[in-house]
């Protein structure tokens, strides 16, 4: 029986940015869908997607991989049930994580990346304070005990971390992590994910 994985949506997930990583740990996972509650979601391309359960109802010892899209999370600030999933979750060195883009907010706003390595694009560097006044504010608080490390990815022990133009090398990471990808094969599936696999006719 295959082991399963999580993907954490809200309204105006950008299932997009995790679709490699769907993609690498259904070779070896069951891959399952989750929101703020059971009824259907709609992402930021007009996708709906049917929910396998709430933030409410899942159990973290059942999972062994949870994933973050990004996305618009203000609908999700509140929810506290992702939260706590969250943290039960991450205890397990076992479990990996992997967000990404505004996922990583959502990870940090649960208080699983204190005293963690981690990027995002939620930092003046690649946010302007003039459009996004609001983001950066939050983020002031929701990432005060994280460390931003400049990177397209960044792994700390359980945690993988990634900016939005990373969404290939977020799935091959989480990929080796969850070891579906074994690491001697990782400049393969690279080559093949990013379109340079085999010799040109």
């Amino acid at each position: 029986m295959k082991q399963k994985a999580v993907v954490l949506c809200y309204p105006g997930s950008i299932i997009y940015e995790v679709s490699t990583a769907i993609s690498i740990l259904s070779e070896n996972f069951k891959v399952h869908f989750a929101g703020p509650t059971k009824e259907s979601i709609t992402d930021s391309s007009g996708l709906v997607y049917n929910l396998d359960s709430s933030f409410e109802e899942l159990n973290s010892s059942e999972y062994k991989v949870a994933i973050i899209p990004g996305g618009d999370f203000h609908s999700i600030l509140s929810n506290k049930h992702i939260d706590f999933f969250l943290k039960e979750f991450v205890h397990n060195q076992n479990n990996k994580l992997g967000a990404i883009c505004n996922g990583v907010c959502v990870a940090a706003k649960s208080g699983v990346l204190n005293n963690t390595d981690c990027t995002h694009t939620a930092h003046p560097s690649w946010a302007s304070k003039e459009e996004f006044r609001e983001l950066l504010d939050l983020a002031d608080q929701i990432f005060a005990g994280s460390n931003f490390i400049d990177k397209n990815i960044v792994v700390d022990r359980n945690i993988l971390t990634a900016k939005p133009w990373a969404q290939i090398d977020f799935g091959i990471e989480l990929g080796i992590m969850s070891g579906v990808i074994p690491p001697n094969q990782r400049q393969k599936v690279y080559d093949y994910q990013h379109g340079n696999f085999g010799k040109p006719v």
